[in-house]
């Protein structure tokens, strides 16, 4: 066999694979224009490169459009498959709650820290102080308590002579006073009677272990309320969220924002072996056409 007749073919795999490889470094380099004299070589600089925005914006309008639209993140998130993740890992965190020992003080100022602590505690003895004080001055409580001591003398005189005595125009000077006096204490002092109150309790409360607050805790009730807020927070408001994030526009400042070196060592890790093959066909075909290039 005369090994000369594969030079022709062998030389064209040589070319076809060249030509192939520059061709695919070309879609990357040279990073910047080159330039003879005051001429711009043609081709530089890569193709990527030079056009680096044209391809933010199609990758931006894959993310937005394709990927991570509305309706697919709404899918996605409501399928089973992703409801039974969520159960589980709400499971293993009641699971870890119930085992839990420390005390609900440590264990919030381990999460927010004393001092934001100190002002959660601030916040809610106050503003519950105020909301139910209030709910008690316009109770008008002393007309419901003159209103029941009324009755209740009413009640026991009855059947007696002392009843002769106990008349509507005795006793509505008496109902009137019991009313007056303890709508004025309730105003004058409900708000520090309540507001220690929800002190001791809020103390009483911060003292228990967050285990002994989940025995009281129906975790399954729970667990489906939790999942019912999900669902409706996805249904609801996922679409408006998705629409303000502009998720397009995100993926395009973060393409446009990253080195050209970073775009390729993007492309590559996605297509590496795609593009090796394409160098490879280039010395296949090259060989082909030598082969082809002998019959004629």
């Amino acid at each position: 066999m005369q090994w000369n007749i594969l030079i022709g073919p062998a030389l064209g795999a040589v070319i076809g694979y060249v030509t192939n490889l520059i061709a695919v470094q070309m879609l990357f380099h040279p990073i910047n224009p080159v330039y003879i004299g005051k001429y711009r070589i043609p081709f530089t600089p890569g193709i990527i490169p030079r056009g680096k925005a044209r391809f933010a914006k199609a990758i931006g309008n894959v993310v937005g459009n394709n990927l991570l639209n509305p309706v697919i993140i709404k899918e996605t998130l409501l399928s089973p498959d992703k409801e039974q993740e969520i159960g589980k890992q709400l499971d293993l965190i009641f699971q870890k709650l119930s085992d839990d020992n420390t005390t609900l003080e440590v264990r919030l100022n381990t999460m927010i820290g004393d001092s934001a602590q100190i002002k959660l505690e601030s916040d809610i003895v106050e503003t519950l102080t105020q909301k139910i004080s209030n709910e008690l001055i316009t109770m008008n409580l002393g007309q419901v308590i003159a209103a029941e001591v009324r009755s209740a003398v009413v009640e026991k005189v009855q059947g007696t002579m002392l009843a002769m005595f106990l008349n509507p125009s005795v006793l509505e000077p008496i109902e009137n006073t019991i009313k007056d006096r303890v709508n004025i204490y309730i105003e004058e002092h409900a708000e520090d009677k309540v507001n220690n109150l929800i002190r001791d309790e809020y103390t009483k409360l911060n003292q228990q272990t967050i285990s002994s607050l989940f025995d009281h805790i129906n975790t399954v009730e729970l667990k489906e309320t939790i999942l019912k807020v999900y669902r409706m927070l996805i249904t609801d408001y996922s679409e408006k969220i998705l629409t303000s994030l502009n998720l397009s526009k995100i993926a395009e400042e973060k393409v446009n924002a990253m080195d050209t070196k970073e775009v390729e060592e993007l492309v590559l890790s996605i297509m590496k072996k795609e593009l090796g093959a394409v160098v490879n066909l280039g010395a296949v075909i090259g060989f082909v056409l030598g082969l082809i290039n002998l019959l004629f």
